[in-house]
């Protein structure tokens, strides 16, 4: 079923390459977009809703950006995006080498009013590490 997911996702629109795949099957799943999309950050917030509601458990989501200096997103489309409130979104992942200060910034406030779970890492590995320590502390304390 997953494989079907991740070719379905794994596409151009427009011209504007995007990878949705697995770090950890199951468990940790990347978006990683290679040009600068603001207009389509709707569509990936779909995207990442098909994998949760397909999921049995919760799923922690590294989001990759194309470049350090992309433009962040608006508040308004922060706002209006829905798979950070689905009820099996662990946690939500930023890297520090792809986002600029402005974009951790926004995104931390946001997280911290809305409760989401935003968790920033330096690289793709120290998140995946990180993510597994975080897991491993809830199944121990389940």
């Amino acid at each position: 079923m997953w494989a079907k997911m991740t070719q379905l996702f794994d596409t151009d629109i427009n011209e504007i390459q995007h990878h949705i795949r697995w770090i950890v099957e199951g468990e940790i799943l990347m978006l990683e977009v290679q040009a600068e999309a603001p207009h389509l950050i709707s569509f990936y917030d779909e995207m990442i809703i098909s994998y949760l509601d397909a999921a049995t458990s919760s799923i922690d989501i590294i989001l990759k950006p194309p470049m350090n200096d992309m433009k962040p997103p608006s508040l308004k489309q922060l706002t209006t995006l829905k798979a950070p409130f689905h009820p099996r979104v662990g946690h939500l992942v930023m890297i520090r080498e792809y986002t600029n200060s402005l974009t951790r910034f926004l995104l931390q406030i946001v997280s911290r009013v809305s409760g989401v779970r935003l968790r920033t890492f330096e690289t793709i590995e120290e998140a995946v590490n990180g993510l597994r320590v975080i897991r491993e502390g809830r199944s121990k304390a389940v």
